[in-house]
């Protein structure tokens, strides 16, 4: 039936849509996928606005059906929401109605007479918004806080400042902006729908940026209360450019932070060095380590995992010369050098050995470099651990135990045809008059395979 659907005029399908709407429910109508390629062109808002929340497949943030479902709802989110703030019925009012008082707002900045052009505006200027909460909370985020009600109750000024604030900058009214400034809105106070007003300045670039960071009073930065606000708003902006690949805001912004901020609190810190690391951009690690911080070591065992996770090694090189990273020591029970083979990058092994790790790794690691490389097969990686002076055995064995694992490495590199690796590993466990009797046996097993 679905397929056929498509073949009537689009006046004969809309009422189609309406009576399937009646008889199965929105949930229902969207189930049949080739009405839903064309159902949120066709839904109309009387059909939104009568459903309440549940009737779209939806019960305490969670969408049914997966991404059909949050498709479709992230394409009718903002006539959804429209909807909603005229008939609220069971969603929560505070997310619709704050884009509704905003959208109005907005538009008393704009020169429109006519109903249908104000309409027109509104309309526009709702989207927008609606956009920016998507962007703001992703779709889910945003129907947890419809389904959950979340928010903040309308009529507090403050509150109303702050949407505003956030709305204007959002689409970029310059008279809005500066009304909200005049009338006592700080771009450090967060709207709930629309987030910081510095995050959503990112699109706009540099200029934007610096033009809202100027409207901080030099007097704010020593106030306690205001100034933590103030470092939470940047952090979120920081990491917001993070996410969106924004590197050159990001840049800017953390060159902005060290220029007229105190030291940073090491949770911000640790949030944009992981940013730093993953964006596997040389100069952000550099700026980033270059911050001051209120206390403990630059780089930790965490930023050490994700720089090996990404597997880019001029990023750990920064984190062992600029942060000082102590990789002459075990955590966890195992050491640095040991972590960075199990990853298999033979790029952050050399980086490791050249900075002057042992390449045997630690008397009281669980295992060692040498015995992690030849069980992964790592070839490079081996021949790298023998050039800087990696021993068969790494320590003295303590027991007959420890002398059958080290012979049982040998077996390994052997049942794994590497010949020339078992060649060079067996050097290091005989003495001269065996080595010519050694290589024999290496021939040998090299002729019958």
């Amino acid at each position: 039936m679905g397929a056929n659907l498509l073949k009537f005029p689009p006046e004969i399908f809309e009422r189609i849509v309406h009576e399937l709407v009646s008889i199965a429910g929105v949930y229902g109508t969207w189930q049949l996928r080739a009405v839903c390629k064309t159902f949120h062109t066709y839904i109309m808002q009387d059909i939104c606005a009568e459903q309440p929340l549940s009737a779209f497949g939806i019960q305490n943030g969670v969408v049914a059906q997966g991404t059909l479902m949050y498709n479709i709802l992230e394409a009718n989110l903002t006539d959804f929401l429209l909807c909603k703030t005229r008939k609220p019925l069971d969603t929560n009012r505070s997310i619709p109605s704050t884009i509704n008082s905003t959208s109005d707002y907005l538009l008393n900045f704009t020169h429109y007479a006519t109903p249908q052009e104000q309409y027109d505006v509104k309309t526009n200027l709702a989207e927008v918004l609606s956009h920016e909460v998507l962007r703001e909370h992703t779709a889910l985020g945003t129907i947890k806080a419809l389904a959950q009600g979340d928010g903040i109750a309308p009529g507090q000024e403050e509150v109303a400042l702050a949407d505003h604030l956030a709305g204007a900058v959002s689409v970029g009214i310059q008279a809005a902006i500066n009304n909200c400034l005049q009338n006592g809105g700080k771009i450090w106070k967060k709207s709930v729908s629309f987030g910081y007003p510095l995050t959503v300045a990112l699109r706009y670039g540099p200029t934007a940026v610096d033009w809202l960071l100027g409207a901080i009073p030099a007097r704010v930065m020593k106030a306690t209360e205001e100034l933590l606000a103030i470092r939470e708003m940047f952090s979120n902006a920081i990491c917001s450019a993070f996410e969106h690949k924004k590197l050159n805001m990001v840049r800017h912004l953390l060159h902005r932070y060290a220029q007229g901020m105190p030291r940073a609190p090491k949770w911000h810190y640790n949030h944009w060095l992981n940013g730093a690391i993953e964006s596997r951009n040389e100069a952000i690690v550099k700026q980033v380590l270059n911050l001051k911080i209120r206390s403990g070591a630059k780089v930790n065992w965490n930023h050490f995992e994700n720089a090996c996770r990404v597997g880019y090694a001029p990023t750990l090189r920064l984190l062992l010369q600029d942060g000082k990273f102590d990789f002459n020591r075990t955590y966890y029970n195992t050491s640095p050098l040991t972590r960075a083979v199990e990853f298999g990058h033979v790029g952050l092994v050399r980086e490791l050995l050249a900075a002057g790790a042992d390449p045997n790794g630690y008397p009281n690691a669980l295992a060692r470099p040498l015995e992690i490389a030849i069980k992964k097969h790592l070839s490079r990686t081996i021949i790298l651990l023998l050039d800087y002076g990696a021993s068969y055995y790494g320590y003295p064995c303590q027991s007959d135990e420890d002398d059958r694992t080290e012979n049982s490495l040998l077996q390994l590199a052997h049942a794994r045809l590497q010949f020339d690796l078992c060649y060079r590993l067996a050097l290091l466990k005989v003495n001269e008059e065996e080595e010519m009797e050694l290589w024999g046996r290496i021939l040998t097993l090299r002729r019958h395979t």
